[in-house]
């Protein structure tokens, strides 16, 4: 049992509470306009590093986007999916 704030709720009610405001936020941002091409790192992430050479490729980072998506539960355009929106009982809000 966890306890924050006062209220006592156990581990798994405390990790859906942060799916269910993480999910909002996202639904709140896809109504916005937002989709997958906005999600970008700054440029500078795939430009090389003077000293050591290292960086980002861009299509390593878009691998690693789908994977984020997929671990999310959200189709490939960064939308949460239907199952998802059910699950969380977020359906007043899409």
């Amino acid at each position: 049992m966890l306890e924050s704030v006062g209220i006592e709720m156990s581990e798994e009610a405390y990790e859906r509470l942060g799916r269910r405001v993480w999910n909002l936020v996202r639904l709140f941002n896809v109504r916005e306009g937002w989709s997958a091409k906005d999600d970008v790192v700054p440029k500078a992430i795939h430009l090389p590093l003077e000293d050591s050479g290292a960086a980002l490729a861009r299509e390593t980072f878009e691998t690693m986007k789908k994977e984020y998506y997929e671990l999310r539960r959200w189709d490939p355009d960064g939308r949460p999916t239907s199952s998802l929106v059910a699950e969380l009982e977020l359906e007043d809000y899409v």
